[in-house]
């Protein structure tokens, strides 16, 4: 599975394409807890991470993290099956405690912060009223 993980994530997130194994395996080992990984037949098909801020001064810093804080942050969801990104998000969204009341993240192609209310924007994308990263899985 952790092969599988670097080469999704090299393949899909341009952040880290030039890193070391052992950059990414440090990389993933600093989101331990909160970093998913999604199968199918075997194959690694999803990769996501997420950390906790209290405000979006905190975004541009990865090593940033609250336990408390109340934005759940996606640093990274990238994905080779459209499905495989819902099922991130289900786990992911599972991780975050109740005092999360929002869901941010960069938009990898504008670079735009997006913030949303998290209980909202969790129910359209499991109901899929909208589709995180379908750009992304087509791509």
């Amino acid at each position: 599975m952790t092969h599988g993980a670097i080469n999704l994530l090299r393949e899909k997130w341009g952040n880290c394409r030039n890193w070391s194994d052992d950059q990414l395996l440090a990389w993933m080992s600093y989101f331990k807890g909160r970093i998913a990984f999604i199968q199918h037949e075997g194959q690694c098909v999803g990769v996501g991470a997420v950390r906790f801020i209290s405000d979006l001064s905190q975004s541009d810093d990865w090593k940033a993290n609250d336990p408390e804080g109340s934005i759940a942050w996606v640093e990274v969801v990238v994905a080779s099956k459209e499905d495989a990104v819902q099922s991130l998000m289900k786990v992911l969204s599972s991780r975050c405690g109740k005092h999360v009341t929002k869901i941010g993240g960069r938009n990898a192609a504008t670079g735009k912060v997006r913030l949303f209310d998290f209980d909202r924007y969790c129910n359209l994308l499991f109901n899929k009223r909208i589709s995180y990263g379908r750009k992304l899985q087509s791509t």
